[in-house]
């Protein structure tokens, strides 16, 4: 005796089928636009940018989970610019000492803003030449506006 399968469950198999081939030809069409994205010469002109961005603010600003992830240097490259300060948003203290951003620091132009109450982790930044300055807490994270507001009354307003 053959069993039969109700048509719902072949409709419902073929629109899964459908619906798995749209999603690989969007997937597809994607990778094509980044392969097209990523050309040198639009890497460049991204580049080219954000150097000039990087020249003409402040300070450039990061979380914490950049300057572990990347260890930027955060410096402008060319042009003989001067160097924005560099920010990193740390709630907990957490950059290591090796990075760019601390090791790197002889111009004394990194600030972490965190709203860690550790005073021997902040000391360590402090005597490798690096600005901390503390807010207060919103849940897990600083407080963005008080955050802010510390940067623009250190003169930091582009960012």
């Amino acid at each position: 005796m053959s069993e039969t399968r109700p048509q719902s469950v072949s409709v419902a198999a073929s629109v899964f089928v459908d619906a798995l081939q749209n999603i690989a030809d969007t997937a597809n069409k994607l990778v094509a636009r980044l392969d097209e994205a990523l050309s040198e010469e639009n890497i460049q002109r991204i580049s080219d940018t954000l150097e000039n961005l990087r020249a003409t603010t402040d300070a450039v600003l990061i979380g914490i989970g950049t300057a572990l992830a990347a260890d930027p240097g955060l410096r402008v490259r060319t042009g003989g610019g001067v160097d924005p300060w560099r920010v990193v948003f740390d709630s907990r203290l957490r950059l290591p000492l090796e990075t760019k951003l601390v090791s790197a620091n002889a111009d004394r132009r990194t600030i972490v803003v965190t709203a860690s109450r550790d005073e021997a982790r902040a000391e360590a930044l402090r005597e490798r030449g690096v600005e901390v300055i503390a807010v207060a807490a919103a849940g897990e994270r600083i407080d963005l506006r008080a955050a802010m507001s510390a940067l623009a009354a250190r003169g930091l307003i582009e960012i």
